[in-house]
């Protein structure tokens, strides 16, 4: 038995009609012309789209990589410059190594009187800083290290070196 439409014919016919007319059917070249254009300025928009996304990505990547890169970064600080003899409790005279002064988080705040504040500090506080830990002569590893802290009249600490006294002259 065979599927018929109203008219009489089987459907496989009248399907292959349609499929014969519709092939010999198409855009004319002009059209074709235009559709093609148009086709070509969407890709070309999209590519831009893209490459702009990608240059925003790598500048934010970069602006938060570097500092993040930096501040893992160990650098080695050498504790080379010697302040002048200077008395300790019992009255000798100790030389010291000292680094530089690393600035804090508060270091741009500005301030008409400082002091220097010594403290005792984790040896674990020098890593941020870069700088290996330091061994005080005469005595055992220490798990602390001693600092010089650059402290505002506001009490915000500005600065920061590590210390290593050198000798102690009697």
């Amino acid at each position: 038995m065979q599927d018929t439409d109203a008219r009489g014919g089987s459907i496989e016919a009248v399907l292959k009609r349609i499929a014969e007319e519709d092939r010999t059917n198409g855009a004319s070249a002009k059209v074709e012309e235009r559709l093609l254009a148009e086709v070509r300025t969407i890709a070309r928009v999209r590519r831009r789209r893209i490459g702009s996304a990608l240059a925003v990505a790598a500048g934010l990547l970069l602006a938060a990589g570097v500092p993040v890169w930096r501040s893992m970064t160990r650098r080695h600080v050498d504790v080379t410059a010697v302040t002048p003899a200077r008395p300790d409790a019992v009255g000798r005279e100790v030389d010291e190594g000292v680094t530089v002064f690393f600035p804090l988080g508060n270091s741009a705040l500005p301030s008409t009187g400082t002091r220097i504040v010594r403290i005792e500090v984790p040896r674990a506080a020098l890593r941020p800083f870069g700088v290996m830990p330091i061994e005080q002569p005469g005595g055992a590893p220490s798990s602390t290290s001693v600092a010089d802290v650059l402290i505002g009249e506001d009490g915000l600490a500005r600065a920061v070196r590590f210390v290593r006294a050198a000798k102690i002259q009697e």
